[in-house]
């Protein structure tokens, strides 16, 4: 079907199994290449503050760490096991989003950027934010961002 040959679900070729179950099912291949499309842009501005500008990037890390720690001193405090990754007692801040960039955004980021080549400068973004995060401390981190933790 040439008509998707500019859709992400065209890239994929013929062979695939993707596109043989698509034509098996009768749907219409533009729109399941659209709504994939839209589910990723989704999951990428979900996941986006990685590739702000590093000042951005960086209060939400903040944010989205207090939010973590909060949750594992509620669940310390209920005498359930607290999440990995929202022990304050084993966690940094700045580990946490340095792994959150190597193990999940930086994968996604370069999938998708696979498919939509403009995303391109966010990957790039991405790369120098993480360079900057491994000479950050959580001190560091939290006096340029400003803590939340106790006013949330």
């Amino acid at each position: 079907d040439s008509s998707a040959q500019g859709s992400p679900a065209g890239q994929l070729g013929e062979a695939t199994p993707l596109r043989r179950e698509l034509s098996a099912r009768g749907r219409d291949q533009r729109r399941v290449a659209a709504e994939l499309g839209m589910q990723l842009m989704m999951k990428c501005a979900d996941i986006s503050n990685v590739v702000k500008p590093f000042p951005v990037a960086a209060k939400w890390a903040m944010r989205i760490t207090d939010e973590f720690f909060l949750q594992g001193d509620m669940e310390r405090e209920s005498g359930l096991e607290v999440s990995p990754t929202c022990d304050r007692t084993t966690q940094t801040r700045v580990g946490l989003q340095k792994g959150f960039i190597d193990f999940c955004t930086s994968p996604f980021f370069a999938a998708v950027e696979g498919l939509y080549p403009a995303l391109g400068g966010c990957l790039e973004v991405m790369r120098r934010n993480r360079a900057r995060w491994e000479g950050y401390t959580d001190a560091m981190l939290e006096e340029e961002a400003g803590g939340f933790t106790k006013g949330f």
